[in-house]
């Protein structure tokens, strides 16, 4: 069995609670039952509000019933999977264990964060700070000495500042080995957590003391705070525009977001503009939906004007950006929420961040006082004295070099640990490079004494997850059904769709009309030493183009551009590219009118001069199945898949208790 995919696995996730949420009551109103197995309607309501937070209209009719019937098709999927007994396979097994270890991880990382800490993440989101810096670079292992001497430096420039002998700015100038002072507007979580706390701790209108960051020591100079915006859900059109356009080209483009715009005020669809005008494949078919943005996160002025739309469904005027121009149009507006709707969320966050390592301290102290950690320093010290620090330095120190000690070390729980475990410890770990980079060699040792006694304490706390933490037991479950659901969806609709050649060859045949390029262009480019050649070349190409174009015999273009080329050596007076080109592969081509002909001239940063010879215009035709196969066996995936599920539906009778559907909340 190959290992999951970790993402498609949460994917599945997000349906599994069979048993687990909801309590079986004779009272229960049953939503539904497949092959007479009753599934609750309190056990539909959690997991389809914990699917859909962020559904505008949590309990339309709509979206009640198009998770139902999702949900009743993952319920038959793994009941087939446990009728086939994929849970009791070898296979199986090993793959459980190993999630089960990595869930535990997660588990107790997620454990290590402490409500204090998310409540100051919290109390921070509300709030976004301007603020400029001052850097000088000190890497985090440098030599003591320098890093004093650097530390005794930015306390000269803080001095100098805070009594007025320069201002912030002139010590900037001065001082700082980061070319970028001002660094805008920056919130929680978007920089590291000791300048973070730097920009939080200091007044406004204040600079803070020195502080160290893993770059060297920063003044924070805090100018400004204004409250946290929140986020905003946006979607958009772009028209893109070349880099090489020129100013016709750059009207035109403006002339067609404003067409659009003009559309939309008349009652067009945002989504039917955007999927046949927008030129951001990656979110035209999707009607312009891009995501979720806060502060920071997107242009400057695409940022303004989409946190300035007033209400969903409210939509900007074209506006100029690097990108291009966009239409922007507000779906969804998100104010910070209230500590306990964000508390997951700012955990996630804070388990990804800086801060997490001492979070990770408070909560070892916390598991050595609840398992009653004990140590003996007498043996401690018995043991580090025996060490021989050439060998450990130079990383081939051995455990029998230390003799027949054997003393107790510590004890958590119910296990002792004496002197031999934790030389094992030491010899099999001197080596690793969070050991080498510490350069006091009787430090090191301490810190390996610290990581020993953490492992074996994380160790003790998760052979007691299950038993101590309920909802532990409950993510097991899921993972359970996730991997077997996989395993089935993988022999009936994955491997199918990827290795039935024929049926595969049937679909893209059925379905040709899909998977078609968009108009292109037969093209060939033409880079000329300078204009003069330029203008030379043209009539010549043009006098060829239409012989072709009658179906006359006409020169090759290498013996055409031999004259050219004469004597030119292999800086060529005239070279050429040619090919089909849709819009978006060449920035030539995308700046030039698509009309049969030459192209205007375009003067490049070398004295060079560039002309294209646009030969035939194509218009919109079925691809070749080699060119979209991946697009063909995702969507022959989805045929497979409901041909199954429609298979199931007649193996498994499915009944559902519409007065109990009516009843869900609205």
């Amino acid at each position: 069995m190959k290992n999951i995919n970790n993402i498609y696995c949460t994917i599945l996730i997000s349906f599994l609670s069979i048993g687990l949420f909801a309590q079986v009551d004779n009272k229960e109103e049953v939503l539904f039952s497949y092959n007479d197995i009753p599934v609750e309607k309190s056990e539909f309501i959690y997991v389809y509000e914990k699917n859909n937070l962020n559904e505008t209209d949590l309990y339309s009719k709509k979206s009640v019933e198009e998770y139902l019937d999702l949900y009743v098709n993952f319920k038959l999927k793994v009941h087939e999977a446990e009728s086939l007994k994929l849970d009791k396979t070898t296979e199986f097994r090993q793959e459980f264990d190993r999630y089960k270890k990595q869930l535990a991880q997660s588990y107790l990382n997620d454990r290590q964060i402490s409500d204090e800490m998310i409540m100051e993440a919290h109390k921070r989101s509300k709030e976004e700070r301007l603020v400029s810096h001052i850097l000088i670079m000190c890497p985090p292992d440098a030599d003591p000495a320098d890093t004093l001497r650097i530390y005794n430096e930015m306390q000269d420039v803080y001095k100098e500042i805070s009594s007025g002998v320069k201002s912030f700015e002139q010590a900037a100038r001065i001082y700082s080995e980061d070319t970028m002072v001002n660094l805008g507007y920056f919130t929680v979580f978007q920089t590291v957590y000791p300048f973070e706390n730097g920009m939080y701790e200091t007044k406004v209108g204040t600079v803070s003391k020195p502080l160290r960051t893993q770059f060297g020591y920063h003044i924070v100079n805090v100018e400004d705070t204004r409250p946290a915006k929140g986020k905003v859900e946006v979607a958009y059109i772009l028209f893109k525009v070349p880099k090489r356009a020129n100013e016709e080209m750059k009207d035109q483009i403006r002339e067609r977001a404003y067409m659009v715009h003009d559309s939309l005020k008349s009652g067009a669809s945002f989504e039917s503009m955007a999927k046949k005008y927008s030129e951001d494949k990656s979110t035209a078919f999707n009607g312009g939906r891009w995501k979720w943005i806060s502060t920071g996160e997107a242009l400057e002025r695409f940022e303004k004007v989409a946190f300035s739309l007033e209400k969903p469904g409210d939509y900007s005027e074209p506006i100029l950006t690097p990108n291009g121009w966009y239409i922007i149009r507000s779906l969804n507006k998100r104010v910070i929420g209230e500590y306990e709707e964000m508390k997951s969320e700012l955990q996630r966050k804070i388990l990804r961040d800086s801060r997490s390592e001492s979070a990770r301290q408070v909560y070892i102290q916390k598991l050595k006082k609840e398992y009653g950690y004990k140590d003996n320093q007498t043996g401690y010290v018995e043991l580090t004295d025996r060490i021989d620090i050439g060998r450990l330095n130079k990383g081939n120190w051995k455990v029998e070099s230390v003799g027949e000690i054997n003393d107790w070390l510590f004890t958590v729980g119910p296990k002792d640990f004496y002197q031999k475990d934790f030389a094992n410890f030491i010899a099999q770990n001197q080596n690793r490079k969070e050991v080498k980079s510490i350069r006091n060699v009787i430090k090191r040792v301490d810190w390996m004494y610290d990581a020993f006694l953490e492992r074996e304490l994380l160790r003790l706390e998760e052979a007691q997850l299950e038993e101590k933490y309920p909802e532990f037991k409950r993510l097991l479950k899921e993972y359970r059904d996730g991997i077997i659901l996989f395993e089935l969806t993988k022999d009936k609709v994955w491997d199918r769709a990827s290795k039935d050649t024929l049926g595969l060859k049937e679909f893209y045949e059925n379905n040709s009309n899909v998977y078609v390029y968009d108009q292109r262009v037969n093209a060939k480019i033409f880079n000329c030493k300078d204009a003069a050649t330029a203008q030379e070349l043209a009539p010549i190409l043009i006098k060829r183009e239409k012989k072709r174009k009658k179906g006359k015999s006409h020169k090759s273009m290498s013996i055409l551009l031999a004259k050219f080329n004469i004597g030119s050596g292999n800086n060529k007076n005239v070279s050429y590219e040619e090919g089909t080109f849709e819009k978006g592969q060449n920035e030539i081509i995308d700046a030039i009118k698509w009309q049969p002909g030459i192209s205007r001239t375009f003067e490049n940063e070398d004295g060079t001069v560039t002309i294209v010879l646009v030969e035939d215009l194509i218009d919109p035709s079925p691809k070749p199945l080699n060119e979209c196969k991946g697009f063909v066996i995702s969507d022959y995936n989805d045929e497979l898949e409901k041909t199954w599920v429609k298979e199931l539906k007649e193996k498994y009778e499915v009944k559902i208790n519409n007065n109990i559907l009516k009843s869900i909340p609205k």
